[in-house]
């Protein structure tokens, strides 16, 4: 393994497995990688309400320029598509692995 001197520039520094385990956060759309899950609906309803409604609204309609979660059933093709949660996110996987990456915005990975 080359050091970070023998690299282009002397840039930056080798990553340890720990560094890189710390950043494999990926969610396949089967599901790998994906954490044990835990919790209830209600419980759920409450992480919303605190956490998301701000900006998605109380029943995922958007609040300003915010973009709505549900809806836009067949619209990709159109000229207006409408990306929601329900018309764009294939997988539940798909939509874990967004949410947990960037929500809530300012606060990615606090979920």
């Amino acid at each position: 393994m080359a050091l970070a001197s023998e690299r282009p520039f002397g840039l930056g520094t080798i990553a340890t497995a720990e560094q890189v385990a710390g950043w494999d956060i990926d969610v396949r759309p089967d599901g790998k990688g994906a954490p044990i899950g835990s919790g209830t609906a209600v419980q759920g309803e409450a992480v919303y309400a605190e956490r998301c409604a701000a900006c998605h609204g109380d029943f995922g309609e958007g609040v300003d320029r915010w973009p709505i979660l549900a809806g836009g059933h067949g619209s990709l093709a159109t000229n207006d598509p409408v990306k929601t949660v329900g018309s764009y996110w294939p997988y539940a996987s798909t939509v874990y692995d967004y949410v947990y990456r960037a929500m809530p915005f300012g606060e990615a990975q606090s979920l």
